[in-house]
């Protein structure tokens, strides 16, 4: 991350506030140069930069929790090497926010996607124009929060997963655990970017990884919530053995047999999710007539038919 690095640190340092804010930062044993940068930092800026080297690669996640574990603030803000910060103000408006409203653990922001010097919209499930408000439960059934733009309140997990340095996606595991304790608010405005490259450990990653990788995680989520969180998650999970179907057949139907197996629900989500309109036309009282007249559909039909059997 040595040619981002500075630019992301930069983006902390122009923030303007009326509180104290610290930068902790953690250096996993890297040997690019970025070392450098960040001593050099941490010289120029004492006070603020709070650096943590360390001499043996310890894995993201393991990095990631412990610089978590050092952060001292009553709110943290998530900033990977890579990525950067666009409004001077965006620290000051989302704590306002989280001071103001503590029914709210978790506020997150519009972002942009910058590749190869080319600046994109992403693309939103729901209207990022608009300011909205979301839930544990809107969280289950989609990883909504870019990790760019997210400020949620520290201390609010007493103690992580066992299984929390097994995966491969810490930021949701994040918002997942914090979102237990209250709402998660959208603000429309962009203030922040991320980078895609073909370093980055997540934007270039394939489909075929990063589905594997979700069902996974939320293989260990589902058994920590209560039925109605579950379904959300199963909603999810149903979501990505459609999207692995794409890219590895065998896997995908090797996630859906166990799937099933250990929960019939995760079946009916995944038909709903792949077949929906047979799925409607299987329980509407006008499905014969819906397959004389439509009789390309019938193949569809059976097949839909082979995987409930």
């Amino acid at each position: 991350q040595c040619k981002f690095i500075q630019q992301a640190i930069d983006s902390v340092l122009m923030q303007k506030t009326n509180f104290q804010f610290e930068i902790v930062i953690g250096d996993d044993c890297s040997n690019d140069g970025t070392r450098d940068i960040l001593l050099t930092y941490k010289n120029r800026f004492p006070d603020i930069i709070s650096l943590h080297l360390s001499d043996v690669n310890q894995g993201a996640m393991k990095n990631h929790i412990n610089k978590m574990k050092c952060c001292i603030g009553k709110y943290i803000a998530f900033l990977e090497g890579d990525d950067y910060w666009t409004n001077e103000k965006k620290l000051q408006i989302q704590i306002d926010f989280l001071e103001s409203n503590y029914d709210y653990t978790i506020c997150f922001h519009k972002i942009r996607h910058l590749y190869k010097n080319e600046l994109i919209d992403p693309v939103y499930s729901f209207d990022g124009k608009l300011e909205q408000d979301f839930n544990l439960l809107d969280l289950a059934k989609e990883n909504i929060i870019t990790t760019v733009s997210v400020v949620f309140r520290n201390n609010l997990i007493d103690k992580f997963p066992d299984w929390i340095y097994e995966v491969k996606i810490g930021d949701y595991v994040m918002h997942m655990l914090n979102a237990k304790y209250g709402k998660i608010k959208y603000l429309p405005a962009e203030m922040a970017i991320y980078r895609m490259h073909n370093s980055g450990l997540w934007s270039m990653r394939g489909y075929e990884f990063k589905s594997k990788a979700f069902i996974d995680l939320l293989d260990k989520l589902i058994p920590m919530y209560e039925e109605k969180i579950q379904k959300g998650l199963l909603t999810q999970k149903a979501k990505w053995c459609t999207s692995l179907s794409k890219y590895d057949v065998e896997s995908a139907k090797k996630y859906v047999s166990m799937a099933t197996v250990s929960d019939p629900l995760f079946l009916q989500k995944w038909v709903e999710i792949e077949y929906p309109q047979i799925l409607n036309n299987i329980i509407s009282s006008k499905v014969v007539r819906f397959f004389l007249r439509n009789g390309g559909r019938v193949k569809r039909v059976l097949k839909y038919l082979r995987i409930i059997k």
